[in-house]
């Protein structure tokens, strides 16, 4: 009975090394490794970090690209860590492929030519997309140094139903949501 289970887990590992080996095809280069820091989910689990994992069982896969996370944080953490990278400070790491800070950190670097620059990377068109402020933030030197792909804008949403009746029972003249609200309500 136990040389049948031998057997059995012999044949078992023959066939599962000939699937998954690619029945002796190896890959003709070493995988491209992309280290990246970022700030999102250093109390939680990061969503970003799931895709990043999807990524790389996917496309990267395909594509024979990994990325890995190298440090998830807060952002004063991230400013300090990437400047002591790029100052070169006894013990500090070696400067991530990518990081995801505010534009200072950037700024404080000795040397930001060691950025690329997006513009090599992405055509007008695809720049277009982005609102044109966030990406003149990013430009230092001429260079599009830092992708706005971490910027907000403020909102307000107004429930138009109730500042009606608001309006009407205050009695505003020439108040209304219809208006384009550039400035503040004066009521």
């Amino acid at each position: 009975m136990r040389s049948v289970m031998k057997r059995i887990c012999l044949s078992l590992a023959v066939i599962a090394v000939l699937i998954f080996t690619g029945c002796g095809q190896k890959k003709t280069k070493d995988p491209i490794t992309v280290t990246l820091w970022h700030v999102y989910g250093g109390q939680t689990e990061s969503p970003l970090n799931d895709l990043i994992d999807q990524f790389n069982e996917t496309i990267g896969k395909e594509e024979n690209i990994w990325v890995q996370v190298g440090s998830v944080t807060n952002t004063n953490t991230i400013h300090e860590n990437v400047l002591a990278s790029a100052f070169g400070d006894p013990g500090a790491s070696e400067l991530p492929d990518m990081f995801v800070s505010y534009p200072k950190t950037v700024l404080a670097m000795p040397d930001d030519t060691v950025l690329v620059d997006y513009y090599d990377y992405f055509t007008k068109e695809e720049l277009d997309g982005f609102i044109p402020a966030f990406l003149e933030e990013g430009v230092i030197h001429d260079r599009l140094s830092i992708l706005p792909v971490a910027k907000s804008t403020e909102v307000m949403f107004v429930n138009k139903t109730a500042f009606d009746r608001f309006a009407k029972a205050k009695r505003c003249q020439g108040y209304s949501v219809d208006n384009n609200c550039s400035g503040n309500f004066l009521i």
